[in-house]
């Protein structure tokens, strides 16, 4: 009985995140309890699109530095930041000043689900992405794209792992807008908008950070290099 209490919470809590229950919702399907207050869906952020998928780019300046010492920087920023760099470094070419990396980061949203009424968490999830930086004589061109919010496995209920492209969860959204702009939603559907567009936020705010902390920490080497 106890676990099958805890299989019970564990998917409830999975519906009101990135899942394949992004589907419709059905009021009744949910015990009826106290409820908290649910904020209405975001607006989604003006993702920078480029041929049909989500990337993010930023070209920095650094004047007098040649290609190879920014190079160098750029592998020890993806030691730091990722800690193991063997593992994550997919390509790395000193002559052109190429370094790709597959990796993930973190994100921390609020989510809301139902169960014995309305009820607010946190979640953690890390999300996949290609991380490329190509120097240049002077300059750094930083890329992330490919972003997939990574659903862990929980084989014991039945949930396998996935990666789910930033692009679907955009998909989702949008549907869900064009729904609701002609009938009232359910409050299921309007849970699942809500966790949907507060973890697109996050993640578009994550990626924009990302990208500017990578200015300071080329410019603090730089200036430490003698």
């Amino acid at each position: 009985m106890k676990r099958y209490l805890l299989q019970l919470v564990f998917l409830v809590l999975l519906s009101g995140t990135v899942s394949k229950v992004y589907g419709q919702g059905d009021d009744n399907m949910y015990p009826q309890g106290s409820d908290v207050k649910v904020p209405e869906p975001l607006p989604l952020p003006e993702f920078p699109i480029v041929n049909g998928n989500v990337v993010y780019q930023k070209v920095f300046e650094f004047e007098g530095a040649d290609t190879g010492t920014l190079y160098g920087i750029a592998l020890r920023y993806v030691s730091e930041y990722y800690r193991s760099a063997k593992t994550v470094i997919d390509v790395t070419d000193p002559i052109s000043g190429l370094v790709v990396v597959k990796g993930n980061f973190s994100i921390t949203s609020d989510v809301y689900f139902r169960f014995f009424g309305t009820m607010k968490s946190q979640r953690e999830q890390r999300t996949a992405h290609t991380l490329k930086i190509e120097c240049r004589p002077g300059r750094v061109r930083v890329t992330i794209d490919n972003l997939q919010v990574i659903q862990e496995a929980y084989p014991d209920l039945g949930v396998p792992y996935s990666e789910i492209p930033i692009s679907d969860l955009i998909k989702a959204a949008n549907q869900y807008e064009s729904y609701a702009a002609s009938e009232k939603p359910k409050k299921g559907e309007k849970l699942k908008q809500v966790n949907r567009t507060i973890l697109l936020d996050e993640l578009d705010l994550k990626a924009s950070l990302f990208l500017q902390e990578l200015r300071p920490f080329f410019g603090k080497e730089l200036a430490e290099d003698w």
